[in-house]
């Protein structure tokens, strides 16, 4: 099958290649390459990691490890050894480069870890907003900064791991690779700077934060290391510094709602798609247990009419069960506990107090307690609710906790001006960081949200359900969609090119349908008796094949239009799978090769070619064996057609 997209996500070739090529020709030294991982989820929102090892990379962050790899290869550089932290988003870096040509499959070692930041892990750090001094002094004054907090590192101790992993590690090796690659992060690349140059270590290499995917080489010669450069990039800076669109709250955990919602599956796949917010919508029990659901009653979700507050923990866990397809399931009620565990990789939270009747002080302690138990820090957190009373405890209370106000209004006018004036006067009230408005029919209008944008204010969209609703308020301005089927708002960042496409191969031409098969459209040769008895070879005689085959080329062509609105946008070309090799040509202009049965793949479009207008798109698609590894059906042979 071959899935076609055309994205807002971005990514080039590398730059300086030549230059790069002849820095690090063959000689008799190592030259050791220090590259911090690919952006992460936390990265984006700027939430301090350390040593919090399950963090992974977002779209973007793999994107850059792939053009990283691409440039890499284009410089012919390969590394006989490649070492990475043990932590996910760099084991993932170094799995992308490995694979992308440059080396062997990455060992794992501890000394390439992330500086331990104690108690500010998990911690938000926005500059000029910072929680408290000590973590000011960390990003502007270093040499201030005192570790806080269980197992806290300072600078020195991740400059003796890295002394130490050069030592005992890098040094034998001499005589054995030439080039070494080390997966790393950012504060033990600035350690690195520190150990071999100290004073004398370019401005830009002393910063506290490096760029995700940039490098630092080291070369051992003569029974020494030193520091030959900084600050290398293999891929172009400009093709990633865009912004990212609007983020992604998921609504009532599930984020798509294909199973029940604030369950503990909805809560896992919230995490599985990389949202940036989860919206977690808490009730509490007749015995005080502080419990995920929207609604007041079970009846919606369990088909049983009573209260949540009218019943303890216990008789709800014990009979009460989420139903799917119309009859009980087998998930139960989740607690506030349970629910945290899990979503803890996603960035960010909204907490929401769904019963304004059933709000007090005690609940609000009770909330507060949890996320402490479970390492959240506050700046991770907005009280995003209708219940003011709620919004007026943390005000007086807890002001660490950023509010977010829902807002409501049915009228649509063509002068909202009183309604925009009675939100500020919201916003004054409750002394709000931000406003969830509503767009179900289009009652909130883009000049609104520049209006509020323009007052300070953070702007959500609620409910932004399907492709058609986040394409009309994309380019709104808003900082994020509250939605139930995050595929469907992602999908208004996307230009979708699946449906009838041209093809032509040899012997035959017609028409076929992407996402889909030459099969699926009888196009090429229809399988005979004899095919099957001297193509297939014992172990594939069992196999189910296609009723048509095809092997060779074939030409795909279609066209397709672009808004003005659209080339605002860095694009890709994005084929999700393959067989086995394709060329993409957009209005004839080659854009690149691919060869890769398992990964996408991804085409940058040069802005030059993003013009408003009609644009047609070629693809050259060779199914034929490229690598005689055997065939098997789980990866190439009769019984696989794309």
């Amino acid at each position: 099958m071959v899935e076609v997209l055309v994205t807002d996500m971005k990514i080039r070739i590398s730059i300086a290649v030549a230059a790069v090529a002849l820095a690090f020709s063959a000689n008799a030294a190592i030259d050791i390459f220090f590259l911090r991982h690919g952006e992460t989820t936390w990265n984006r929102a700027k939430i301090l990691q350390g040593s919090v090892p399950y963090t992974d990379l977002t779209a973007k962050g793999v994107r850059m490890a792939e053009e990283t790899a691409k440039g890499m290869a284009a410089a012919g550089i390969r590394f006989g050894r490649i070492y990475t932290s043990p932590y996910l988003r760099a084991r993932h870096t170094a799995d992308v480069i490995s694979t992308g040509g440059c080396g062997p499959a990455p060992i794992a070692d501890a000394r390439l870890r992330e500086m331990c930041f104690g108690r500010y892990e998990g911690v938000r750090y926005v500059k000029g907003a910072y929680p408290d001094e000590n973590l000011r002094f960390f990003f502007e004054e270093p040499e201030r900064y005192v570790p806080q907090g269980e197992g806290a590192e300072t600078i020195q101790a991740v400059c003796e791991r890295v002394r130490g992993f050069l030592e005992n590690e890098v040094r034998p090796l001499d005589g054995k690779v030439d080039r070494v690659l080390c997966v790393a992060h950012s504060l033990v690349l600035k350690a690195l700077v520190r150990e071999l140059s100290g004073d004398n270590a370019p401005a830009e290499a002393k910063k506290t934060l490096q760029r995700n995917c940039c490098v630092h080489t080291v070369r051992y010669e003569n029974g020494k290391f030193s520091l030959k450069s900084t600050g290398l990039i293999f891929y172009r800076p400009e093709d990633f510094d865009g912004s990212p669109g609007p983020k992604m709250v998921a609504h009532r955990g599930a984020g798509d709602l294909t199973m029940p919602e604030a369950s503990l599956p909805a809560y896992s796949n919230a995490v599985a798609m990389a949202n940036d917010i989860v919206k977690l919508d808490l009730q509490r029990t007749k015995d005080g247990v502080v419990v995920m659901g929207h609604d007041v009653t079970l009846k919606r979700n369990m088909g049983w009419d009573a209260r949540i507050d009218g019943l303890t923990y216990a008789e709800i866990y014990e009979k009460g069960r989420f139903r799917e397809n119309g009859k009980p399931g087998n998930e139960r009620i989740v607690r506030l506990d349970q629910a945290l565990e899990i979503v803890k990789p996603i960035p960010e939270f909204w907490i929401d107090f769904k019963d304004s009747k059933g709000f007090s002080p005690e609940f609000g302690e009770t909330v507060v307690d949890a996320l402490k138990k479970a390492g959240i820090d506050s700046s991770r957190v907005m009280v995003a609710t209708f219940t003011k009373d709620a919004l007026a405890y943390f005000r007086d209370h807890h002001p660490q906790f950023r509010r977010i106000g829902h807002f409501s209004f049915k009228q649509v006018r063509d002068d909202n001006r009183e309604i925009m004036e009675k939100a500020l006067a919201f916003r004054d009230e409750y002394g709000l960081f931000g406003l969830n408005m509503p767009v179900r029919n289009l009652q909130t209008r883009p000049q609104d949200i520049a209006y509020l944008k323009s007052k300070g204010l953070w702007i959500s969209l609620w409910f932004v359900q399907d492709a058609e609703l986040a394409a009309r308020y994309r380019s709104s301005g808003a900082d994020a969609f509250v939605t139930d089927h995050v595929s469907d708002a992602r999908a208004a960042t996307e230009v979708p090119l699946a449906g009838v496409w041209r093809v032509k191969g040899e012997g035959f031409s017609g028409e076929a349908n992407l996402p889909g098969t030459l099969a699926a459209a009888h196009l090429g040769k229809r399988w005979t008796e004899h095919d099957f008895e001297t193509t297939m070879d014992l172990e594939q005689s069992e196999a189910l094949v296609q009723e048509w085959k095809y092997e060779g080329k074939a030409v795909w062509s279609r066209t397709f239009n672009l808004s003005a609105a659209d080339c605002e946008r860095p694009m890709e070309l994005f084929l999700e799978r393959v067989m086995w090799q394709s060329e993409a040509f957009w209005d004839g202009e080659a854009l690149g090769s691919c060869d890769s049965l398992a990964t996408p793949h991804v085409y940058p479009v040069p802005a030059k070619l993003l013009t408003p207008g009609r644009h047609e798109l070629k693809l050259v698609i060779d199914n034929s064996c490229r690598y005689n590894f055997s065939r098997c059906a789980h990866s190439y042979g009769p019984s696989m057609q794309a």
